[in-house]
């Protein structure tokens, strides 16, 4: 599924359930479930907004990661899914260094393993192959000011780089706890006003 979802999107997305679960009687919460669609899509896009306002997006992996899976029926209940990497806890908790910074979570000691090593080159080779700058010659932005400073992508810069997360720690982002209480704000409203006009749908119009 797509991670953002308009109402028009929602709306279909609410009809092909209910005719894939054969719901023909009673109540038809069309406009419930197009509003939980709705907010699904809401959580997804504001948890990558809050990543890109952190500027925590390097590879791309964690926001491209966050996506809504299809609805699925648990007895009487609907549930609709929103999967990302496992690691996203540590980008919105933090990690506490070796030597400084605070988190949910720490390092146990400042020595980077193999694939994180690998990782930081990867991420290096990547951010100084992006590095632009405007018609006057200097960075369009401090993103970009960082990236021309890359000019070693060493395997050997690529550790003592890795090594310095380890010792300096992750600063937490809260990209995904205040993406979940934007949405909860958004909800309180959102599913009330389509519940109850699925209330007024399900009247007989003749009594």
């Amino acid at each position: 599924m797509a991670t953002s979802i308009s109402k028009a999107q929602a709306n279909l997305l609410s009809k092909g359930f209910l005719d894939k679960i054969g719901s023909k009687e009673g109540l038809q919460p069309k406009e419930s479930l197009s509003a939980l669609f709705q907010l699904a899509g809401f959580l997804v896009e504001t948890a990558q907004d809050n990543l890109n306002k952190a500027d925590k997006v390097s590879s791309g992996a964690l926001s491209e990661s966050i996506k809504i899976l299809n609805p699925d029926r648990e007895g009487k209940i609907v549930v609709v899914d929103v999967e990302l990497l496992y690691y996203y806890i540590f980008i919105d908790q933090g990690v506490r260094g070796t030597k400084k910074g605070s988190g949910k979570f720490s390092f146990k000691h400042d020595y980077p393993n193999k694939e994180m090593v690998k990782q930081i080159q990867d991420w290096l080779k990547k951010e100084g192959s992006k590095a632009k700058t405007d018609v006057g010659g200097k960075p369009i932005t401090k993103r970009e000011a960082r990236r021309k400073k890359i000019s070693d992508t060493s395997k050997s810069q690529a550790y003592q780089a890795a090594r310095s997360v380890k010792r300096k720690g992750i600063k937490k982002t809260l990209f995904w706890t205040n993406a979940v209480k934007a949405t909860e704000r958004k909800a309180e409203n959102l599913i009330g006003d389509a519940f109850l006009i699925d209330i007024i749908d399900a009247i007989p119009s003749k009594l």
